[in-house]
């Protein structure tokens, strides 16, 4: 290792150089500091470990070679490119003499930055994987900040590329920095401290429903930036919405209330949030609505009573229509397929809780017509449906304290002559084969996919049972307005 200038021997020979500057003049003095000051500083300036090491590095070079040569012995890199201008020509054997190696030079504007943007694409383009370092302490404004903004730019396409500059104490009365206090500096990603290229990841991450993914950049980049009041919002939106769309509808409840607490605090008010306060208030009392039906599967007096509020069905159905619609536009056909058997399912068993009949344990002496009579018109039903052969067979109610199968449902419900059925006029042998598909289905009990074909087909029967059971309810709305995810 070359041996180290104390600081004291540097302060000595830099208070000789400014003691000359005052009474001898600039010219003397300068040639005071090229000859001891200078050497003495690079010397004690290669000793010093500056950090990690780069594949390459970009410089600007202006009237001031001795800040590109403090860069490149900091840098270290392998190779050294030099932007030069036509008056800093004159410096590149220096420069090259006292690096002790090779440089590359190209010529550029000193005021026209789209030199240094087309020189500095060519490097990217030959070099697209290396680990590259970019002085931009010499040289003229056009150019340092040209080299700066491109750096900066290329980063967000994934470039390895890290900005720098020497810095010093400017001393007023020597007219340069004082020497020994020089560092090299990095200089952060604009973009990046803010949180703004990060912020886009995470929006696109909302927006393509990965909600907790969503929610866990979110709240990376509050931690990183500090900036709590604009990105914890929308991490808690994010988990709202990932609790709902996995029917976590006690967890979602909770994460909106968390968002409204934190929207009443001082310094959120302006958040872009609280605009939609309206219609998130809404979201939170439909998935707290959602939560009565945990809350009363056990107990199937109060599961019946809460499957015939329309209210809370609307919403659950809603909240199985975007669950579908996710799979779906992902190509999951199969999960897709299975939410819409659901939510076939969820309807029949509406309506049959309007009878206060339990879907879920038949209990056929709630409904208002004897059992015998039930009976021969649940075979009616079958026969409208059943080939000549399968309707040969009997077809008895589904056993007494048992769960009624979604075929079987609609059965039940067109000896009941319930509105709802009229919707599925020539579409129950759809209904008979699907039902069948799902059992079939990897999923359930066999080991089929659904195709996309067969989930449009179950797709298709959803919409005139939901309309029709909006008449039924003498709403207008197939699902409530607020039951979709902020975009």
């Amino acid at each position: 290792m070359a041996e180290v200038v104390e600081p004291v021997e540097l302060n000595d020979l830099w208070q000789q150089f400014k003691e000359m500057h005052a009474s001898q003049g600039l010219e003397a003095a300068n040639d005071f500091y090229d000859q001891h000051v200078w050497p003495s500083l690079l010397l004690r300036w290669r000793a010093q470990d500056h950090g990690p090491r780069c594949n390459l590095s970009l410089h600007t070079l202006g009237t001031s070679p001795e800040a590109l040569i403090l860069a490149a012995t900091a840098l270290r890199s392998e190779q050294i490119y030099i932007f030069y201008t036509d008056e800093s020509e004159k410096y590149l054997d220096r420069v090259e003499a006292e690096l002790g190696k090779r440089v590359w030079a190209y010529n550029v504007s000193k005021d026209d930055p789209t030199t240094i943007y087309q020189r500095f694409q060519d490097v990217l383009q030959r070099y697209p994987h290396a680990d590259i370092a970019v002085d931009i302490t010499s040289g003229t404004k056009p150019m340092v900040t040209g080299l700066g903004a491109a750096a900066f730019s290329a980063m967000t396409f994934g470039y390895k590329l890290r900005v720098f500059y020497v810095n010093g104490e400017f001393d007023p009365a020597a007219r340069r920095p004082r020497a020994g206090s020089e560092a090299l500096i990095q200089i952060n990603d604009p973009l990046g401290a803010f949180g703004d290229l990060e912020y886009q990841t995470a929006k696109a991450l909302y927006n393509a429903q990965e909600y907790t993914l969503a929610a866990r950049e979110f709240i990376r980049i509050a931690d990183r930036t500090g900036d709590v009041r604009r990105f914890s919002p929308y991490a808690k939106l994010s988990e709202a919405y990932a609790a709902w769309l996995s029917n976590r509808f006690e967890s979602a409840a909770h994460a909106f209330e968390g968002l409204f607490s934190e929207l009443d605090k001082p310094g959120f008010q302006t958040h872009p949030l609280r605009e939609q306060l309206p219609v998130l208030k809404q979201q939170h009392d439909g998935v707290l609505l959602l939560t009565k039906l945990v809350d009363a599967y056990d107990d199937p007096a109060k599961r019946v009573a809460t499957l015939s509020d329309a209210a809370l069905v609307l919403w659950l159905l809603a909240s199985l229509e975007l669950m579908q619609s996710r799979f779906a536009e992902a190509g999951n056909f199969t999960a897709a397929g299975l939410l819409c058997y659901r939510s076939l399912e969820v309807t029949s068993q509406h309506r049959l809780a309007t009878y206060r009949f339990d879907s879920l344990a038949a209990n056929y002496p709630a409904l208002p017509v004897p059992q015998d009579v039930l009976q021969d018109a649940y075979t009616a039903a079958w026969q409208k449906v059943a080939s000549k052969k399968q309707a040969a067979s009997p077809r008895p109610l589904p056993p007494q304290g048992q769960p009624v199968p979604l075929f079987e449902s609609y059965l039940l419900l067109g000896a009941l002559e319930d509105p709802l059925v009229k919707a599925l006029v020539h579409r129950q042998n759809d209904l008979m084969g699907l039902a069948e598909l799902r059992n079939q289905s990897l999923w359930i009990h066999g080991y089929k996919p659904i195709s996309e074909k067969a989930y449009r087909k179950l797709a298709s029967l959803l919409s005139p049972l939901h309309e029709a059971l909006l008449q039924l309810e003498g709403r207008s709305e197939r699902c409530p307005a607020s039951a979709v995810p902020l975009p």
